[in-house]
């Protein structure tokens, strides 16, 4: 897991050298201030994806812990806020098998987690190995953002 800001770009020059990494963060900071509508942008032919979505806020109870085996997820909070909590996929429990052509395992929520606060300007990337659980109430009831969808064989 990477946290940080898109204010200090040059914190994070070393993985900007990767297409795909500098291909995100490009498209962040342009449209930071001017995201384009909810939905879909493919970004390189099916390497790289962002969803710009508009998420309302849930209680903890609501939430479910997801974790990805094929992409790196790269959330990037543009407007509002919202909390992620974040654990180990190797402390999770299976609340379901994983669906290869979602990429995705839901896992049941566990006791001990980290939390992130988003605010607009952070981002967060997890990494297969970081199970994450995103739209968490946090000052605001809802969140714009984009998650960028990186194949993992680009990072």
């Amino acid at each position: 897991m990477i946290v940080g800001s898109l204010d200090w770009p040059e914190t994070y020059a070393s993985l900007l050298t990767n297409d795909a990494w500098g291909l995100v963060f490009e498209w962040a900071s342009a449209v930071r201030t001017r995201a384009p509508e909810d939905g879909e942008y493919p970004l390189r032919d099916r390497g790289v994806c962002a969803i710009v979505q508009t998420v309302q806020a849930k209680e903890r109870s609501e939430g479910v812990f997801e974790a990805h085996r094929r992409e790196v997820d790269v959330h990037v909070c543009l407007d509002g806020s919202e909390v992620i909590e974040v654990a180990p996929v190797s402390s999770l429990r299976p609340r379901t098998e994983y669906d290869a052509k979602k990429d995705y395992t839901l896992y049941d929520i566990p006791d001990s987690t980290r939390k992130i606060k988003m605010t607009p300007g952070t981002f967060a990337v997890f990494f297969p190995e970081d199970g994450h659980m995103p739209g968490l109430k946090f000052q605001h009831p809802q969140t714009r953002k984009i998650v960028f969808k990186v194949r993992r064989d680009l990072v």
